[in-house]
């Protein structure tokens, strides 16, 4: 059994993480497009930004992966979960929205690449999700 992350340790930065964003490896050019939206839309330090997929927003080298996912997602203070179709495939943003949903904290379900509020299901029928198609939803968002 692996021990639990002292909230003390410096390494895994969850801190300094204002924003997390949920989504799929192969939807790099979407996060990586959000991403920069989210830079250039708030007074943010991109540092604080988590987004695994895109250069410079992933994890520091030598944490354990999932430790670190975990700790995070939950210690965040803006989760969002970028919904594609792809990404409604992924075992890893699957228990990743499940994790947020489950300790009832914020999460904007992101939806993309066609995805519209109909193809959710599950508990996120209920969250109000915004849609990367609408330049209004965006704006809101930031």
């Amino acid at each position: 059994m692996r021990e639990k992350i002292p909230k003390e340790e410096s390494f895994l930065t969850a801190d300094d993480i204002r924003i997390f964003i949920s989504h799929s490896a192969r939807d790099q050019i979407i996060a990586e497009a959000l991403v920069e939206l989210l830079k250039n839309g708030l007074e943010i330090d991109p540092k604080s930004i988590r987004c695994t997929s895109v250069p410079g927003h992933g994890l520091r080298g030598g944490v354990r992966a999932d430790d670190a996912l975990r700790y995070e997602l939950l210690k965040t203070y803006c989760f969002i979960g970028l919904l594609t179709p792809d990404s409604l495939k992924s075992t890893y943003v699957l228990f990743e929205l499940g994790a947020r949903w489950g300790a009832d904290l914020h999460l904007l379900p992101l939806l993309a690449s066609g995805l519209q509020p109909k193809h959710l299901k599950g508990p996120l029928v209920g969250i109000n999700a915004h849609s990367c198609s609408s330049a209004a939803q965006l704006h809101q968002m930031i």
